[in-house]
């Protein structure tokens, strides 16, 4: 890793000119860094590293400038006045990003997960993963002491919240608050299938909801869009007739009469990265599984008098 020291304007420039000699087609550079720190002086020089004579302005309120002269045209994003994922999803960021220029993105640090390779796993230092079994919950408390030992106590927990094994939700939450009670930490919860490793940024999932009913969700760019909804096993099979060809479709178990969905995870390092974006709506305590149908209590019937 290169580490590159500004003492002025005109040397972060300069930087900036330095890395148009090595940016080629589909360089995506993410900017990080407080006002007034110099983003936009770093694009400026790379614009007129690569040729151009263009005058550079921050596009915090247009979002996007283009730069079309020079050895390769510069796509100048600014994300500070996005306010949440839908946003950014709007900007059709793929047709930049794997166009025919450079793409460079000041404050990318708001929606790191929209950033191919600056994104979900750059700031996960350490992640344990063992089989999904009963028979394996102390691997839990095994991994959490080397984490421990290593980073200290945990300043956020966060916890995915299905849909899915209402069993295995509630212990997960359980366990949640004693490791909170314990630590002082911040508990947090979000929806597990907004967790799902996917090369794109929208896909939905599917499940058996049992009763003969399955449930339905869209997910873009990690968040819920759409759902979960329930529907019979015809009702899901005509939504997802009409769904875009390019829209993957996952679910935790065979599904075999839905022909296009592939078995796939959540992923807790991705939703430990999600933790960390204060932008996302997280539930707060107390925590609950997502249900998919009303909560219900069965009474004993009362005792008939004679």
């Amino acid at each position: 890793m290169a580490t590159f020291i500004s003492n002025s304007p005109a040397e972060t420039e300069a930087i900036g000119q330095r890395f148009a000699q090595d940016v080629e087609v589909g360089s995506i550079l993410a900017l990080k860094g407080e006002l007034g720190s110099g983003k936009t002086l770093f694009t400026k020089g790379l614009v007129a590293g690569l040729g151009s004579n263009a005058a550079v302005t921050s596009p915090t309120f247009t979002i996007v400038h283009e730069y079309p002269c020079g050895r390769l045209p510069v796509y100048h994003f600014d994300f500070f006045r996005l306010e949440d994922p839908q946003s950014v999803a709007r900007l059709g960021l793929d047709d930049y990003f794997f166009g025919d220029g450079v793409s460079v993105i000041e404050w990318a640090d708001r929606f790191p997960e929209f950033v191919p390779g600056h994104g979900l796993n750059d700031d996960v230092e350490l992640a344990g993963e063992w089989p999904n079994d009963r028979k394996n919950s102390a691997a839990f408390f095994e991994n959490l002491s080397v984490a421990t030992k290593k980073f200290g106590p945990p300043e956020i927990i966060v916890v995915g919240l299905g849909p899915g094994s209402y069993a295995g939700t509630r212990i997960a939450i359980s366990a949640a608050i004693g490791l909170q009670v314990s630590s002082g930490a911040r508990l947090i919860g979000y929806p597990s299938i907004c967790a799902m490793e996917c090369d794109g940024q929208e896909y939905c999932v599917i499940g058996d909801a049992r009763r003969k009913s399955f449930f339905f969700a869209r997910i873009c760019a990690h968040e819920l869009v759409e759902g979960p909804s329930l529907h019979s096993e015809g009702e899901l099979k005509s939504k997802l007739a009409v769904l875009e060809d390019d829209v993957p479709i996952f679910c935790s178990e065979s599904l075999p009469r839905f022909e296009r969905a592939v078995i796939g995870y959540p992923s807790a390092t991705i939703l430990a990265r999600l933790a960390q974006n204060p932008q996302r709506s997280f539930s707060l305590p107390p925590l609950e599984p997502i249900y998919l149908r009303e909560p219900h209590v069965t009474l004993p019937k009362a005792a008939s008098s004679k």
